[in-house]
Protein backbone atom coordinates (compact mmCIF):
# COMPACT_ATOMS: atom_id res chain seq x y z
CA UNK A 1 0.00 0.00 0.00
CA UNK A 2 1.32 3.61 -0.45
CA UNK A 3 1.33 6.34 2.05
CA UNK A 4 0.59 8.98 -0.83
CA UNK A 5 -2.69 10.63 -1.66
CA UNK A 6 -3.96 9.21 -4.65
CA UNK A 7 -2.91 11.74 -7.99
CA UNK A 8 -4.93 14.26 -8.99
CA UNK A 9 -6.19 14.89 -12.85
CA UNK A 10 -4.65 18.24 -14.23
CA UNK A 11 -8.38 19.71 -13.79
CA UNK A 12 -9.14 18.53 -10.27
CA UNK A 13 -5.24 19.94 -9.14
CA UNK A 14 -6.30 23.01 -10.70
CA UNK A 15 -9.44 23.45 -9.03
CA UNK A 16 -8.11 22.48 -5.58
CA UNK A 17 -5.63 25.16 -6.47
CA UNK A 18 -8.32 27.74 -7.35
CA UNK A 19 -10.29 26.88 -3.92
CA UNK A 20 -6.98 27.56 -1.66
CA UNK A 21 -6.89 31.22 -3.61
CA UNK A 22 -10.49 31.69 -3.18
CA UNK A 23 -10.00 30.85 0.73
CA UNK A 24 -7.05 32.70 1.01
CA UNK A 25 -8.85 35.91 -0.22
CA UNK A 26 -11.52 35.50 2.07
CA UNK A 27 -9.46 35.28 4.86
CA UNK A 28 -7.54 37.88 3.81
CA UNK A 29 -10.11 39.99 3.99
CA UNK A 30 -11.63 39.02 6.76
CA UNK A 31 -7.78 40.05 8.84
CA UNK A 32 -7.39 43.36 6.59
CA UNK A 33 -10.57 44.44 7.68
CA UNK A 34 -9.92 45.61 11.41
CA UNK A 35 -6.83 47.87 9.68
CA UNK A 36 -9.82 49.55 7.27
CA UNK A 37 -12.13 49.64 10.65
CA UNK A 38 -8.75 51.10 12.18
CA UNK A 39 -8.09 53.53 8.89
CA UNK A 40 -11.58 54.83 9.53
CA UNK A 41 -11.49 55.49 13.26
CA UNK A 42 -7.82 57.54 12.27
CA UNK A 43 -9.79 59.96 9.77
CA UNK A 44 -13.38 59.61 11.84
CA UNK A 45 -12.08 61.16 15.00
CA UNK A 46 -10.77 64.69 15.57
CA UNK A 47 -7.83 64.11 17.00
CA UNK A 48 -5.72 66.56 19.48
CA UNK A 49 -2.46 67.97 18.83
CA UNK A 50 -1.04 66.57 22.50
CA UNK A 51 -2.96 62.69 21.40
CA UNK A 52 -0.10 62.73 17.88
CA UNK A 53 1.56 59.82 19.61
CA UNK A 54 -1.01 57.58 19.99
CA UNK A 55 -2.71 58.72 16.69
CA UNK A 56 1.24 57.38 15.30
CA UNK A 57 1.27 53.83 17.44
CA UNK A 58 -2.68 53.79 15.70
CA UNK A 59 -1.73 53.87 12.34
CA UNK A 60 1.61 52.11 12.85
CA UNK A 61 -0.52 49.14 14.05
CA UNK A 62 -3.15 49.38 11.01
CA UNK A 63 -0.15 49.43 8.19
CA UNK A 64 1.63 46.35 10.38
CA UNK A 65 -1.97 44.50 10.38
CA UNK A 66 -2.15 45.24 6.33
CA UNK A 67 0.90 44.69 5.42
CA UNK A 68 1.71 41.69 7.69
CA UNK A 69 -1.85 40.10 6.18
CA UNK A 70 -0.25 40.53 2.73
CA UNK A 71 2.75 39.16 3.32
CA UNK A 72 1.31 36.10 4.84
CA UNK A 73 -1.25 35.86 1.83
CA UNK A 74 1.81 36.03 -0.57
CA UNK A 75 3.43 33.37 1.41
CA UNK A 76 0.14 31.12 1.04
CA UNK A 77 -0.35 31.66 -2.80
CA UNK A 78 3.27 30.56 -3.08
CA UNK A 79 2.66 27.68 -1.71
CA UNK A 80 -0.31 26.90 -2.92
CA UNK A 81 1.28 27.43 -6.54
CA UNK A 82 4.53 25.20 -5.26
CA UNK A 83 1.85 22.56 -4.31
CA UNK A 84 -0.05 22.90 -7.84
CA UNK A 85 2.95 22.57 -9.87
CA UNK A 86 4.36 19.56 -7.13
CA UNK A 87 0.84 17.87 -7.80
CA UNK A 88 1.00 18.55 -12.24
CA UNK A 89 4.83 16.98 -12.33
CA UNK A 90 4.26 13.91 -10.35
Amino acid sequence: MSDQPPRLTPPEAVARFAGHVAAGITIFLLVALPAVGIHILVHAVEWPQDMIYILFGIQTLEYAIFVIDGLTFLAYLIISAYRLIRELLR
